[in-house]
């Protein structure tokens, strides 16, 4: 991590493959415009950190102007940034247009259902982006179908992070159908949303139809013994998970033990976290 005055002298002059702006470090709208414009002409960086800086979405205009153009960059992180609405629409017109970014990592914004939208539009053409987060952006229901939308056509997203948002029954079902049909999915992360076992029953019937999820995690979400149950047909149905993490969703020794019936028939999985479900020694 660096100060403003060291990160963009090494923007500029093309020093680094990746740079990571100090938290904390306020970048006004000026320092923005700088920042875009070294972005523009720099051929060697690959990994940009701007997290927690307050760029909010003037800056965000400045930056995507630059996407636009730059050919190299590989991965961005603007997390806890104030960005809403009017930023995802900028950032859904670069994503569009930039042909190097496969990884956006937008967590702790406020982005919301609308900026989910322009996002999801950019998604329906975008093939280079495989991982996104948008962790604790305030989605809800209608976020996660104008989502589903775009991941029935998208086939180049591989990570995608939806932890801490208020996807609910209904919007976890528009998610979950959309992957029946999706082929490019890897990871997919859940945790701390609202959705109860009726979400976690279509996640099931999901995993025994989808080819691609390998790896999934909804920790802190409302599973309990009767979510177990059908989390225990999905591993009975032996997909293709190599990975779980149900960690603190209120399993109980019930919940627990009707998991361990659903592995005696499963072949895939290799990992399975269970902390923090207060389970009888």
């Amino acid at each position: 991590m660096v100060d403003f005055e060291t990160f963009l002298v090494s923007l500029e002059e093309n020093h680094d493959m990746s740079l990571t702006l100090s938290y904390d470090v306020a970048i006004r709208e000026k320092q923005s415009e700088k920042v875009a414009e070294a972005l523009k002409y720099n051929r060697r960086l690959k990994e940009l950190h701007i997290n927690r800086s307050g760029i909010g979405d003037g800056g965000v205009l400045f930056l995507c102007e630059a996407l636009k153009v730059n050919q190299t960059l590989t991965e961005l992180s603007l997390r806890n940034n104030s960005i809403r609405c009017l930023g995802a629409s900028y950032l859904s017109e670069a994503l569009q247009a930039n042909k190097t970014l496969v990884s956006l990592d937008l967590g702790g914004n406020f982005v919301g259902d609308e900026g989910i939208h322009h996002i999801s539009s950019a998604l329906k053409e975008n093939v280079c982006l495989s991982s996104l987060s948008l962790r604790s952006n305030h989605i809800g229901n209608l976020g996660a179908g104008y989502l589903a939308r775009a991941l029935e056509l998208n086939s180049g997203l591989e990570v995608l992070d939806m932890r801490s948002n208020n996807i609910y029954n209904l919007g976890t079902m528009t998610l979950i159908e959309s992957l029946k049909s999706n082929s490019s999915l890897r990871e997919l992360k859940l945790d701390q949303n609202p959705f109860d076992c009726v979400g976690i029953s279509l996640l099931s019937d999901c995993l025994s139809v989808n080819k691609s999820l390998t790896k999934m995690s909804l920790v802190s979400c409302a599973i309990g013994e009767s979510g177990a149950i059908h989390i225990s047909d999905a591993l009975a149905a032996d997909s293709r998970l190599r990975s779980l993490n149900i960690a603190c969703t209120n399993l109980g020794d019930i919940g627990v033990g009707r998991i361990g019936e659903g592995l005696k028939l499963n072949s895939s999985l290799e990992k399975l976290i269970l902390d923090g479900n207060r389970v009888a020694d």
